[in-house]
């Protein structure tokens, strides 16, 4: 009997160790504590559910219970109450900047070779790249330093702007996307989006600059002479700017009637585009003018003058050959301009 007890006594020590041995385990256990600002516990109290499922919920130390289920309050999980300032990273506020305070999320906190950066410029890029210049000066950064001064096109007025606050007139359009195509000149910028407008024109409007013309000769279709491409109004030659590529400019008012008024007599055609017609300049024969029903001279100046014949108009010797011709239904004295 003695040796009964004994063995006895002997596998109650090693049964009351054994559970000694579970409870100390359960007490060093982490666990989720699913209470308000409660985190990770090691209080011995988990749920039943936790302890049946130990490998899925239980942790053997602080820091992996808190990454595994408080990744994104980890700091509050493992206890720190200070936590400086480590960089600049994304505010997911809607307001479109980067930060920096001590109020980095966790989750940040943890990877932040991933979040944070150390400047502004680099945070901005990183995070709202199609917004970067506005958010570096949402971020603190100063206007002045988003700004490129580079040129960009402007489709709405059709001119070039720079890339700079507005407030800062001139030429200055906004600070833009960095998206935006940028360009070092306002004549780039012209000349590579804005391509049927002039570029000395575009240049002009984009600068807030005066442009006088190149005061080359363009065709004026509907008065079938050339006029200049200038905006002098003292100068009787001057037919407006020219704002489309598309219209052909000369150098002299000779060569603009020759090219593109082709219809009409060279010396008519250059006569009344340089204001410089004369009683001389007309062939002195005689052409029907149709709207008076007359037949009246090829010259400039009192009647029987008719201004100068179109190189259509067919021309007579004299005023009897042309009313005889063309008129002859009239007599001589209603036909003879007089």
């Amino acid at each position: 009997n003695l040796e009964e007890l004994v063995i006895n006594s002997e596998e109650l020590a090693i049964n009351s160790e054994e559970v000694v041995i579970e409870l100390l385990a359960l007490a060093s256990v982490w666990y989720p504590s699913w209470k308000t600002n409660q985190h990770c516990l090691n209080d011995g109290k988990q749920p039943f559910y936790m302890t049946r499922n130990s490998a899925l919920w239980l942790s053997n130390n602080r820091d992996s219970c808190c990454t595994r289920y408080y990744s994104v309050d980890y700091t509050a999980c493992m206890g720190v109450e200070d936590s400086g300032a480590i960089g600049y990273y994304p505010a997911w506020d809607g307001t479109g900047k980067c930060l920096n305070d001590t109020a980095v999320p966790d989750y940040m906190r943890l990877n932040p070779s991933q979040w944070i950066y150390d400047d502004i410029d680099s945070c901005c890029d990183g995070y709202y790249n199609w917004d970067a210049i506005n958010c570096r000066i949402r971020s603190g950064g100063a206007a002045a330093d988003a700004a490129t001064n580079k040129w960009y096109v402007n489709h709405i007025d059709e001119v070039c702007e720079q890339d700079c606050h507005e407030s800062n007139g001139g030429s200055c359009g906004g600070l833009v996307p960095s998206w935006k195509v940028l360009y070092e000149t306002s004549a780039s910028c012209c000349e590579n989006v804005l391509t049927w407008i002039s570029p000395f024109v575009c240049e002009a409007a984009s600068e807030g600059t005066a442009y006088s013309g190149s005061e080359k000769w363009y065709a004026d279709f509907s008065n079938a002479k050339c006029v200049q491409d200038c905006a002098n109004a003292a100068n009787p030659a001057c037919g407006g700017i020219v704002t489309s590529v598309f219209v052909d400019l000369f150098d002299t008012a000779d060569s603009c009637c020759t090219n593109r008024l082709g219809w009409v007599r060279s010396e008519s055609c250059k006569s009344s585009s340089t204001n410089t017609a004369t009683s001389s300049a007309g062939s002195g024969d005689y052409y029907v003018n149709h709207r008076t029903s007359r037949c009246v001279k090829d010259c400039v100046g009192a009647a029987p003058c008719g201004g100068l014949a179109n190189s259509w108009d067919q021309t007579f010797p004299s005023a009897r050959e042309c009313c005889s011709s063309k008129l002859w239904w009239l007599d001589a004295s209603a036909c003879i301009g007089t």
